[in-house]
């Protein structure tokens, strides 16, 4: 088995891996013949999904925006176009009523799966995100810095990207509302104002993003499949007794999760039932100490298991030299997409003294940006983690 810094370095080589690309795949086939290599079944599943959430943010934007400018003379029609904007948000990032995203060209992403040998009663769920983030201008640099720092002292009230695009079309639809009530005072084109000029915001930011280009990857999140490979293979060798471990390396990972949850629909299917399984997701870990995610969402946080959070700050408070500490996060992780329908599941990553991973989407974040020193750290934060899972049932 190769080094986990080294498997950085090969997978990172692989330029481009944006969901859905044929870097992407490449990647895929390599961690599976890593997993292979160690004595593990491995086999990579393609999966078809549309990626490409960004256009469809900029036009439901677009929409409300122009909703806005036609409800002063049309107020029905604009607030029918408010409406219609909100509702095609809300169903795109559900993936219930992914109506626009049908419209985007589906590609084809692998996700490589390595089932535990044994039966145990529960299965734990170790998964890392294959592919790489984009990061335009209002995720880096000093925006992402004043983003986490409003993340810890906010809390819950500390809105992310996804946030305010929905409060601007809340605020959007509320002044259409208005204006078809007949409501035609100077505050109604002010309130009206607030959310044209976050939603044009927003537009630019989504394209932004659209159009970045992917960095290596090395610390997001090749650092993570290289710690996931390394956790499995270590678990192999000293085998929890209540827990058989598979591994899910999942593609279009931050493109909203869309490889995990195409998974977790098909073990669902199949009858998986909540209080049979466990996910453990890893995010990016190349650079800072231990962290965990309580709660994780592009709109609503949502909480990650009690009981697994309160065994992390268990295990932190008895590793107290690792610097582990919790974190809230905005985003939809592998383990977002496994508490979204009832999963036990929680996240763990290592994060700088600001709650960031450094350099996450762009080209700096190359392996030799990567410190093994924080992979080994979260290494064995997910080693105690497990164990002490493992002795809780």
């Amino acid at each position: 088995m190769a080094p986990p810094d080294q498997l950085v370095s090969r997978i990172a080589a692989i330029g481009g891996r944006s969901a859905g690309s044929d870097a992407e795949r490449r990647a895929a086939r390599l961690l599976a013949r890593e997993l292979r290599g160690v004595g593990r079944t491995a086999r990579v599943q393609t999966v078809w999904v549309r990626p490409a959430w960004p256009p469809v943010l900029a036009f439901v934007c677009g929409l409300a925006v122009l909703g806005t400018v036609v409800s002063v003379d049309h107020p029905q029609t604009g607030l029918g176009m408010c409406l219609a904007a909100a509702l095609l948000f809300a169903g795109d990032l559900s993936g219930r009523f992914a109506l626009l995203r049908r419209l985007t060209v589906a590609r084809a992403t692998q996700n490589v799966v390595s089932l535990a040998d044994h039966d145990a009663p529960v299965r734990l769920v170790v998964t890392a995100a294959v592919d790489v983030p984009r990061a335009g201008i209002a995720e880096r640099g000093a925006a992402a810095r004043w983003a986490a720092a409003l993340r810890r002292r906010l809390g819950l009230l500390a809105l992310g990207g996804f946030g305010l695009v929905a409060v601007g079309l809340l605020l959007a639809t509320v002044g259409g509302a208005l204006r078809a009530l007949d409501q035609d005072g100077a505050w109604v084109g002010f309130l009206q104002l607030i959310p044209a000029a976050l939603l044009i915001v927003a537009i630019g930011a989504a394209l932004d993003h659209w159009t970045s280009d992917p960095g290596p990857g090395a610390g997001a999140d090749a650092s993570a499949c290289a710690t996931a490979v390394d956790l499995v293979a270590a678990l192999d060798r000293r085998p929890p007794r209540m827990l058989a471990v598979d591994l899910v390396l999942a593609g279009a990972g931050h493109a909203h999760a869309l490889g995990m949850r195409r998974w977790i629909a098909a073990q669902r299917r199949a009858g998986l039932a909540p209080e049979e399984v466990v996910v453990l997701h890893l995010d990016a870990c190349g650079s800072g100490t231990p962290v965990w995610w309580t709660r994780d969402g592009l709109v609503l946080p949502l909480a990650y298991h009690p009981r697994l959070t309160a065994l992390a700050a268990e295990v932190a408070a008895r590793q107290p030299r690792l610097g582990a500490r919790a974190v809230q996060g905005r985003a939809a992780t592998g383990a977002r997409a496994a508490r979204a329908v009832g999963w036990p599941a929680i996240a763990i990553g290592c994060r700088d003294a600001q709650d960031l991973a450094p350099h996450a989407g762009t080209e700096r974040d190359t392996a030799e940006h990567v410190d093994p020193e924080a992979m080994a750290g979260c290494l064995e934060f997910a080693l105690a983690l497990v164990m002490a899972l493992d002795r809780e049932l």
